[in-house]
């Protein structure tokens, strides 16, 4: 189990129970928002560094392509192991500064603390279980290219169906009605 996953429900009943609003936390809240985002911000940096000092040894990767709702968002490529590090921080920055945005205004129109409390737990578990973090950070080994999690809806999409059917099964025949 990861704890990114289990840290949002904690929040959740915690926050149920708790109301940091007349509890009077409001500005704590909000300042640890902001350390945390900056403090996010900057190991995203220290990884940039230390990718950057990542010596190319010419060695070449192959990444499979990528698929979302059936359609190819990135074809298959080839990339050393510095190349497609660089490419997954600048994936990796995205998100909490996308997240920073997102819950900055949901906060600014509808003064809901919950998102910024939200983040402020999930933006520094998110960042230490990343891959890069435990590669360029922790220091340990991992298989490069990444095992892509599924996505929210994998489960509810069919697979993509076969191009050809197998030598041994008969093809499909379809006959039209008369009318």
């Amino acid at each position: 189990f990861k704890l990114s996953q289990i840290i949002p429900m904690v929040a959740m009943m915690g926050l149920q129970k708790f109301n940091l609003e007349e509890m009077g936390y409001v500005h704590h809240v909000e300042v640890g928002y902001a350390f945390v985002q900056v403090v996010c911000l900057a190991l995203c940096l220290l990884i940039y560094l230390r990718i950057d000092k990542m010596v190319d040894d010419g060695r070449k990767i192959r990444i499979p392509e990528v698929k979302q709702m059936g359609q190819v968002v990135s074809p298959a490529k080839e990339q050393t192991a510095k190349e497609y590090d660089m490419d997954k921080l600048k994936e990796m920055v995205k998100q909490p500064l996308l997240g920073t945005v997102i819950t900055a205004g949901i906060y600014y129109k509808w003064g809901s603390l919950m998102p910024l409390v939200m983040q402020l737990l999930m933006t520094p578990f998110t960042l230490y279980e990343g891959p890069l973090t435990q590669i360029h950070l922790l220091g340990k080994t991992m298989e490069r290219p990444f095992p892509t999690p599924p996505g929210p809806f994998a489960g509810l999409m069919p697979d993509a169906p076969a191009d050809e059917p197998k030598a041994d099964e008969p093809k499909a025949v379809t006959k039209k009605k008369d009318e």
